[in-house]
């Protein structure tokens, strides 16, 4: 049986979508629709995806299985719970962050990760992806914010994991499991986030030198000093190279952590202390998070610490375009140059590691048959 054999309109009780690439797209209505969508291809041996709904579906590179329908999240949009006392927030995961970051800036709370896009960016979708902002070296993985969600199984049912206020989370941390498992685990078709106060104030350190090795030490002397940047990252310029440096909080501290961070590396130019609520940092910030945009369709290198300037100078030896380091993460941002057309292939965990026997066992027990298809990176 394929999926034009199945009267998909009767069965759900709704519309369906297009037709896109010879997959239908179904667009489910409440958290419960998902779930009998999983259950309906639990009895039928189909496999589906989901998305945001943002975005187009694509069809299936030549590293990925085709699926047989997409799932469109489009209509789980909207806020469930908001805690500003808290610094909580709880949306469906067809919520753009876009609108979160609306509703908490202006009570004094920032949402996290500060992704590129956030108006092309869902609640679901980030969750799925697992994706980290700029301020990862400073809060951590997104793992780390996400207090619970509600997934739909594929044997029809909604379950939840952790809760919707940080006093209160109890039980297993699927929750954490599910975030950056990319739809393998369940659907999540809404999340609890913790917040972060928004800063009163900050300063950014810059500095252009044409060495990759003077730029490397400038970066691991600021590291380690007892700021905790929110980021310190080399952006890859025609005549050399940008160290750039972030710190956020309040004014009388970030005026201290500036002058031991200028007296480690005395090169540094500053900004200056600024404040946050309309200061131009605040727009420079912004503009930042923007530039990350530019490394969709990048590949992406991890390292440890202590082997990041080598790997970068190999990198740089066999003519890599590297385009970012992101120095205390030991993220290395590159374009493949010389082999533009190639597939990336996945990065996979070996399959003896202690990771993929969790992650297998979690599968096997939330989708025994294999309904779920893992989503694309983006």
């Amino acid at each position: 049986m394929t999926t034009r054999d199945l009267d998909w309109a009767r069965i759900l009780g709704q519309a369906v979508g297009e037709v896109a690439w010879d997959a239908p797209v179904l667009r489910p209505t409440t958290e419960q629709a998902v779930a009998d969508c999983l259950l309906l291809g639990q009895q039928h041996g189909l496999t589906m995806r989901a998305i945001s709904g943002l975005r187009t579906p694509r069809p299936a590179r030549a590293n990925e299985a085709p699926v047989d329908a997409w799932i469109s999240l489009e209509a789980l949009r909207g806020l469930v719970d908001w805690h500003p006392h808290e610094g909580t927030v709880t949306a469906r995961a067809g919520t753009p962050l876009a609108e979160l970051e609306a509703i908490a800036e202006p009570a004094g709370w920032r949402v996290l990760p500060q992704v590129p896009n956030p108006q092309h960016t869902t609640v679901g979708g980030m969750i799925s992806a697992g994706i980290s902002g700029l301020e990862r070296l400073r809060r951590g993985p997104l793992r780390h914010h996400v207090l619970g969600v509600r997934l739909a199984l594929p044997n029809g049912s909604v379950v939840r994991s952790g809760s919707r206020l940080v006093k209160n989370v109890t039980g297993y941390d699927v929750h954490r499991a599910a975030t950056g498992a990319r739809g393998e685990l369940g659907v999540v078709v809404e999340a609890s986030l913790r917040l972060v106060p928004l800063p009163r104030a900050a300063f950014r350190l810059s500095w252009n030198s044409s060495s990759w090795t003077a730029v490397d030490a400038a970066a691991q002397a600021l590291l380690s000093t007892s700021v905790e940047f929110d980021c310190v990252r080399s952006t890859r310029m025609p005549d050399g190279w940008t160290l750039v440096a972030w710190y956020s909080g309040r004014a009388e501290t970030c005026a201290v952590m500036e002058q031991e961070a200028l007296r480690a590396v005395p090169q540094m130019q500053s900004s200056g202390v600024d404040t946050w609520d309309g200061g131009p940092l605040a727009a420079a910030w912004k503009d930042t998070r923007a530039s990350e945009a530019a490394g969709e369709g990048c590949l992406e290198l991890g390292c440890l610490r202590t082997e990041c300037a080598t790997q970068v100078e190999q990198l740089l030896k066999s003519r890599a375009d590297v385009r970012l380091v992101d120095h205390g993460l030991a993220r290395i941002v590159l374009r493949d140059s010389l082999h533009p057309q190639k597939p990336v292939q996945p990065h996979s965990v070996a399959a003896g590691s202690v990771q993929a026997q969790l992650e297998l066992r979690l599968r096997r027990a939330l989708d025994p048959h294999g309904v779920l298809a893992r989503s694309p990176a983006s």
